[in-house]
């Protein structure tokens, strides 16, 4: 059996406790902008770079919500 052949990732997605304020922090320091949502009623920003590229996923979550 071949090894699976990994060309790139698509999209990475955190968990975080206050979306506002992690959604601030990627915008301001790492240079992301915020997409339109797609499922308004979730607590959740999809962030990619400007120019395009990867995206970032923020899922805002309680501590006991999280996963492991």
């Amino acid at each position: 059996m071949e090894p699976l052949a990994i060309t790139g990732i698509s999209h990475i997605e955190f968990l975080v406790s206050d979306l506002e304020a992690s959604s601030a922090w990627y915008q301001q320091v790492v240079g992301r902008v915020e997409l339109p949502k797609l499922l308004p009623d979730r607590r959740s920003v999809e962030l990619t770079p400007a120019a395009g590229g990867f995206r970032l996923g923020l899922t805002e979550k309680r501590p006991a919500e999280g996963q492991g």
